[in-house]
């Protein structure tokens, strides 16, 4: 059948088009079906990867590395706060307080001029007070109490594996590959630690 008449040809393609569209199509289901599982799948890694490398990282990094981060990470808070206090009757003061409290092998206790979070804790086992948490009370069972619960935290969430994870694949993989991190990761990581509100324990 041979038809020259544009409209009906035109006619006539319309409803070809709409027959064929009508009917089914097999595999569009199940292709649409891999592509959005995929998508969940790519989504869901974004998500874990990141944090499972950080934890990961930190389970294995050795602890003399541990220590050294803390130490560079602490720098760059004084940097941000103004010097520790490093006087020897206070240093004294500070070691009987975290044998008292702790016990055979305490963690080091550094007293900063100017916090906002008032209290935050380091890798390779730092525990950072404000110094008005120091001087104000008339007794150390307020500073002592401050110490306990930063140290809660402390065991609740590895600081690495958080410092790690808040500061990104590229801070990571600088820390994997050539055995420290960038200073930009731990400027930032110095930052956080002086201005964020500790979670309550």
């Amino acid at each position: 059948l041979e038809i020259s008449a544009p409209d009906m040809i035109a006619a006539i393609d319309r409803v070809r088009g709409a027959i064929s569209r009508a009917r089914p199509h097999p595999g569009r289901l199940r292709l649409g079906l891999r592509a959005s599982g995929a998508l969940c799948l790519l989504a869901a890694a974004a998500f874990w990867i990141p944090g499972a490398l950080a934890r990961q990282t930190a389970a294995l990094l050795p602890e003399q590395s541990t220590r050294e981060i803390g130490a560079a990470i602490l720098a760059e808070m004084e940097a941000l706060s103004g010097p520790a206090c490093s006087s020897p009757s206070g240093t004294q003061a500070l070691e009987r307080l975290a044998e008292r409290i702790f016990g055979a092998e305490p963690p080091a206790i550094v007293v900063l001029p100017e916090m906002v979070s008032g209290t935050s804790h380091l890798p390779g086992g730092i525990l950072v007070l404000d110094r008005a948490i120091v001087e104000t009370p008339e007794r150390p069972d307020a500073v002592a109490g401050y110490l306990v619960a930063e140290a809660a935290r402390a065991e609740r969430q590895d600081p690495l594996a958080d410092i790690l994870e808040q500061s990104g694949i590229g801070a990571l993989f600088g820390l994997l590959t050539m055995g420290q991190m960038p200073e930009a990761a731990m400027r930032s990581a110095a930052a956080e630690r002086l201005t964020t509100t500790p979670e309550a324990v």
